[in-house]
Formats: structure tokens, C-alpha cells, sequence
């Protein structure tokens, strides 16, 4: 009987460079990864909007206040293993860091794809990127 066939993993880690975390590297291998400021993310009627699985401490300093509570995400749910860094509207902007070249995610658009060594930029806040596989 021949061994089950094992998907492939999207498991993505990401080391914040600049801005401060509870955690210094993340290791995530979800179909949705977001970023932002806060755990969770609430409207005025404390109903939960959203889960952030990369977290910048709230009244953790200037860099901190650039990252929106729902700042950004990372899509992972290509199937081809592709993951798209995706800008959710935040007040500060979101860019990527390749080969020394800023590349700007806008906002409402598809995003732009990720590779190992890019840095996302979140507002000020940083995040190195390290696709596994």
C-alpha cells in the first residue's frame, strides 16, 4: 500500500526587524496570516472583527502607532505555494523590501508576491520573511 501522499506546507516565518512583539520570529503555516497591532481587533460594540497572528504591542512606542490594528495579510491560499503580502486599507501604508528596492502594496489590490529575504514594511514596523521549502 503506497505511503498517503502529504501536502505541501506554505510554512512561512517571519522575524520582526523593527517594532516591538511579544514574539521575536513567528512560524505560521496558515492560508491567511494577519498583521497587525493588537491580538484581536474589536468594533465599538466589542463584537471581535479580527485575530492577528503577527502581533505589534499596543503603546509600545512611535514605530508601533504606524501599524494599523488591521494593517495586512499574507495569502497563502494559492495552492501553487505562492503567498502575496496584501495591504488592508492601513493608515500607514505597506511595502516590501527586495534587493535593497521598496515596493509598494496597494491598498484593495491582489498584493505583490513574496519571496525568502524580502522585508515587509508595515508603516515603520519590519518583518523579514523566510519561506520554507
Amino acid at each position: 500500500m503506497p505511503a498517503p501522499e502529504v501536502p505541501p506546507t506554505h510554512e512561512i516565518k517571519l522575524t520582526v526587524v523593527s517594532g516591538t512583539s511579544d514574539r521575536a520570529v513567528y512560524s505560521l503555516a496558515l492560508d491567511r496570516i494577519n498583521l497587525g497591532r493588537c491580538a484581536e481587533v474589536r468594533d465599538n460594540r466589542n463584537r471581535l472583527i479580527r485575530t492577528n497572528h503577527v502581533v505589534f504591542t499596543d503603546g509600545a512606542g512611535p514605530i508601533n502607532e504606524t501599524v494599523s490594528r488591521c494593517h495586512a495579510h499574507i495569502d497563502c491560499s494559492d495552492g501553487a505555494g505562492e503567498r502575496r503580502i496584501v495591504d488592508d486599507r492601513s493608515a500607514h501604508g505597506t511595502a516590501m523590501l527586495r534587493n535593497g528596492r521598496t515596493i509598494p502594496v496597494p491598498a484593495g489590490s491582489r498584493g505583490v508576491r513574496l519571496r525568502s529575504g524580502d522585508e515587509v514594511i508595515l508603516g515603520e514596523a519590519r518583518l523579514r520573511v523566510k519561506i520554507a521549502g
